[in-house]
């Protein structure tokens, strides 16, 4: 830590899940915290976090970081022990990208020169894979988690080597439940399928994303539901084969979306989804939230707290008509209002971290 009693916080992420429950952070720590936060982040995801967060400077040499090096071990190691040392920081903190090897290599070369790491879960899901590239493990010293839940299925994993875990809430939660607060309850219009690539990279879990979309356009339409559907795509899902099948359905009121996520959030009626972690996000923005879970698939992709933010889960098409005709209660999320203190709370535990690793000072 530097003599003024501010840190320096080296912040990471690849995927955009990883990446929306840090931008609070960041946001944050723009108005005034005493935390100095640079990111690093391949190119795309940078730009979109410099967008929403204007003002956040990036890691030095961040230029070289293109999707060639984002993709290959060794190189990627070498350029980020160089950026560490460059940078001076006390602590580092990433997402938790199950498909990428920015947060784990970070890991890995941080230990090296003795720089403390932590990783933020944002997902009920998977939690070896995001820590583990074949046999080969790349631990955080530290695993922050968003809940209860979340801590005790993370406990329940074969770690390699003991891995602390805490539950600090999510700063994305409380940003939601304040914007909540804020607005009020949401008056879109529009129904909005949230996709994910369930048929493309969890072949095993016997979920068709295409075959869902098209229970919802036809149970809309069939039982008198005139509310355009919007579908909107996970980032990873193939937009092109998207705007062919809603190309098809054109005279049928569907259409691909268009708007960012507050926007989107803001025009929504109803969303209905598989396991996305958008679904959370709608729900805690008073969007009445439904998941589709048809007989047959695998139960375990199914990762979401459903009961607990009363998101409704749906296995069949007469469930989905009866949920879309019923009228739709606002309930409240008073059981969330602790991630509102997730910002100070997080970085109350970077302070205390980057206390415990630093290197006595030279007589």
């Amino acid at each position: 830590m530097t003599n003024s009693g501010k840190a320096r916080v080296l912040v990471a992420g690849h995927d955009w899940g990883g990446l929306n429950i840090l931008l609070p952070l960041l946001r944050y720590w723009r108005e005034g915290a005493q935390i100095t936060a640079e990111i690093i982040a391949a190119p795309t995801q940078r730009r979109d976090v410099l967008q929403l967060v204007p003002g956040q400077t990036c890691a030095p040499k961040i230029d070289m970081l293109d999707d060639w090096l984002s993709s290959n071990p060794l190189d990627l190691e070498a350029y980020l022990l160089e950026v560490l040392k460059i940078g001076a920081y006390d602590v580092v903190l990433c997402g938790t990208s199950a498909h990428a090897l920015l947060e784990r290599r970070l890991f890995k070369v941080a230990k090296i020169i003795g720089v403390p790491t932590v990783a933020l879960c944002d997902m009920w899901w998977a939690y070896a894979d995001r820590f583990r590239e074949g046999a080969e493990w790349h631990l955080p010293d530290v695993l922050w988690v968003v809940d209860e839940r979340m801590r005790e299925a993370a406990t329940n994993v074969v770690w390699p080597t003991p891995l602390a875990i805490d539950v600090v809430g999510s700063p994305l939660f409380g940003s939601l439940v304040e914007r909540r607060r804020g607005s009020g309850r949401t008056k879109g219009g529009a129904i909005r399928f949230v996709s994910e690539p369930a048929s493309t990279k969890y072949p095993e879990a016997r979920i068709d994303e295409f075959s869902l979309a098209d229970m919802i356009v036809t149970t809309a339409r069939e039982i008198g539901l005139a509310h355009p559907i919007i579908i909107r795509p996970h980032p990873v899902d193939s937009h092109e084969t998207w705007r062919r099948w809603i190309f098809a359905r054109r005279e049928m009121g569907v259409m691909f979306e268009t708007l960012p996520i507050d926007e989107a959030i803001a025009d929504t009626a109803m969303a209905v989804g598989i396991s996305s972690i958008l679904l959370t996000e709608m729900r805690m923005c008073g969007v009445p939230t439904a998941s589709l879970q048809p007989a047959g698939v695998d139960p375990a992709y199914y990762c979401l707290p459903y009961r607990a933010m009363n998101i409704e889960c749906l296995p069949t098409r007469e469930s989905l008509a009866i949920w879309l005709r019923a009228p739709k209660m606002e309930e409240t999320l008073a059981a969330y209002d602790v991630h509102v203190d997730a910002p100070v709370r997080i970085t109350n535990r970077i302070f205390e971290l980057a206390r415990s690793w630093a290197k006595p000072a030279p007589r």
